[in-house]
């Protein structure tokens, strides 16, 4: 199985080097097949997401929150929204309707 996808002594390394120790290979399949690397645990890490779980960087993933969706959010005014409060306003399409808001209220702005 772990030929399969990809996942590699290195790649196990890398996930210890970020600090997860002892993730079970399923983990490590789910967090290969997603593409949680070094690259996106270290932009999420700098956007002040520096605690997220294995199960946390997973859900995120599956549901499209990267860098960019944070700074977008941030940029609708959800400053201090934690990870849970994220996924919950995606896995919702409370995200998109506040986003929507934000659009309108800048058009607005404009005239």
């Amino acid at each position: 199985v772990m030929k399969i996808h990809g996942i590699t002594p290195d790649f196990a390394r890398q996930v210890k080097a970020l600090g997860y120790d002892n993730v079970p290979v399923n983990k490590l399949t789910a967090m290969k097949i997603h593409g949680i690397d070094e690259k996106f645990i270290n932009e999420m890490r700098m956007l002040g997401f520096d605690k997220l779980t294995v199960d946390q960087l997973i859900q995120i993933k599956v549901h499209g929150i990267d860098a960019d969706y944070v700074k977008k959010m941030r940029a609708a005014g959800l400053k201090n929204v934690s990870v849970n409060q994220m996924i919950e306003m995606k896995v919702t399409g409370i995200d998109e309707i506040l986003l929507k808001e934000k659009v309108k209220e800048k058009v607005k702005d404009k005239h």
